[in-house]
């Protein structure tokens, strides 16, 4: 399954441990077989990389999109509603470090943009911040049907993110660890470390 939503920011830091717990850190490709992973199309379609013999390669080496192009189609937890993952969450499905898409309205508190200039992009100012296993992070709202949990994202990803404000997304993340809150009926102790936001077409 190829990733259906527009890839709108990718963290080039988290992206790798998700690429190698979900891929791992290497990958093999060699001409006129099925690649291991299933990336000989990848190189082909993608990359457009001429090869004759077999090819070992980093993960670290490529692109974050393109990492996370390769490794999205591995994610089991995939598009799950804001309530749905409440539900796991309270029910002990996930592990921490489990990776989950989940999709709904993503709003930023207190942060207000005007309209993009890419001659003269405007400062975005966050202001408040909180350190998540050592990233300095802020943190989002996502919002569906009633229900709206906490994202943490990365502070250098709010050039990106904050544009998709008010708009439907899909959050790529990594779970961790948090104390105790409530999200309606749901008790819940995992917060959602943002790796990657796309729109959702």
């Amino acid at each position: 399954m190829a990733v259906e939503n527009s890839l709108v920011y990718v963290d080039k830091n988290l992206v790798v441990p998700l690429a190698a717990k979900l891929l791992g850190s290497t990958i093999s490709i060699s001409k006129g077989s099925s690649a291991e992973g299933g990336f000989d199309w990848f190189f082909q379609s993608r990359a457009g990389i001429e090869y004759n013999k077999e090819i070992q390669t980093n993960i670290v080496d490529f692109f974050a999109e393109d990492i996370f192009a390769m490794a999205y189609d591995k994610i089991e937890n995939r598009q799950l509603h804001v309530k749905e993952f409440c539900k796991n969450v309270q029910l002990m499905k996930y592990s921490l470090s489990d990776i989950v898409s989940i999709e709904g309205i993503l709003q930023v508190p207190n942060v207000s943009i005007g309209k993009y200039n890419p001659f003269d992009p405007p400062k975005i100012d966050i202001p408040k911040t909180f350190k998540i296993n050592d990233i300095n992070c802020y943190s989002g709202r996502l919002s569906k049907d009633g229900f709206t949990v906490p994202i943490y994202f990365p502070i250098n990803s709010k050039e990106l993110v904050c544009y998709c404000i008010d708009q439907p997304v899909e959050i790529v993340g990594v779970l961790k660890w948090s104390p105790p809150y409530d999200v309606n009926t749901y008790s819940m102790n995992q917060i959602v470390l943002a790796v990657a936001l796309l729109q959702q077409r």
